[in-house]
């Protein structure tokens, strides 16, 4: 059986690895939607790895995302950094935030593949509404960035 925790980090975790698209047609999407700007105002780009906003004060990413990638870090982040030179979002609103400090799971990187995910303390709290990873059924008590 799962555990409310871990049925909470893998919804996190592909909340994670939804991309937010830019606004010319990109030909590797197959079978999928182009997504709204404001579709996914909780997704992070540090150094060319996504994360979800999961708290006012916490980013979600993968652990072999290097905490040097999330110094600094774009919530909000639609266009990535390649495709915007002049660092503007394609005009949309985002958040720039830098690290605190970060949080490994303990057991990333111990000769499994296995534990990849790692937590991003921000030096500031984002005003942007982290993403809601349960809609109350798997936590009575969950409240979205509580």
């Amino acid at each position: 059986m799962i555990s409310t925790f871990n049925k909470l980090l893998i919804i996190a975790l592909a909340a994670t690895t939804t991309y937010a698209v830019e606004e010319e047609t990109n030909l590797r999407i197959i079978g999928g939607n182009q997504a709204a700007p404001d579709d996914y105002p909780w997704f992070a780009l540090g150094g060319g790895c996504g994360a979800s906003l999961v708290s006012p004060e916490f980013l979600l990413t993968a652990a072999h995302c290097s905490e040097v990638k999330f110094e600094r870090s774009r919530i909000g982040a639609v266009c990535r950094w390649d495709a915007d030179p002049n660092y503007t979002n394609c005009g949309n609103k985002y958040e720039m935030r830098d690290q605190k400090t970060y949080y490994r799971h303990p057991q990333y990187g111990q000769g499994t593949d296995g534990y990849d995910f790692m937590l991003v303390q921000l030096t500031t709290e984002s005003t942007i509404t982290p993403v809601e990873m349960d809609d109350g059924s798997l936590s009575p008590t969950y409240a979205a960035g509580k």
